[in-house]
């Protein structure tokens, strides 16, 4: 998938170099990695899910913390959910693992019972911080400029 995404940004940018990183282009455009895509539409079918209540069986797996006691220090938000430590990598990598973390690593608290407010907007911009992030300490460990010559008079690659 990320290299069926790489020629995307390779057909709408034409000018890019064969041996050029296509992540500055991705960033400009306001695209996710094929990586944070997935996560953000897991969140929202999660979050769905959670709203919704259906299918129950997908829904009896998530335990909000709300449901049971939980130890939480004053300055640090409790987590949404809460699930068990994982003992083998196939429960680990399962949807309502990854769900569940992925949600109570959010920097934003998710109100479950408001179902007027919408959080694609907020999820998306999270996760399009964390993908420009990982490109800016990318390219300070392997020494490339963030933004290349070719794109800086195109287009801002930050809003």
């Amino acid at each position: 998938m990320q290299r069926l995404q790489n020629a995307c940004v390779r057909f709408v940018f034409a000018s890019i170099p064969t041996r050029e990183h296509v992540t500055p282009y991705h960033l400009a455009l306001g695209w996710l990695s094929v990586k944070r895509r997935r996560q953000y539409l897991l969140v929202l079918l999660a979050l769905n899910l959670l709203r919704s209540g259906e299918p129950s069986p997908l829904r009896n797996l998530f335990k909000l913390s709300s449901d049971r006691q939980v130890r939480h220090s004053s300055r640090r938000q409790a987590p949404l959910l809460s699930y068990k430590t994982p003992r083998t990598s196939s429960i680990h990598n399962s949807f309502f693992i990854t769900a569940s973390r992925i949600i109570n690593s959010l920097p934003f608290r998710i109100n479950l019972t408001n179902t007027s407010i919408d959080y694609r907007a907020l999820l998306y911009n999270h996760l399009y911080c964390l993908d420009k992030a990982d490109w800016i300490n990318r390219c300070h460990f392997e020494n490339i400029a963030p933004i290349p010559p070719p794109l800086v008079n195109e287009l801002v690659l930050w809003p």
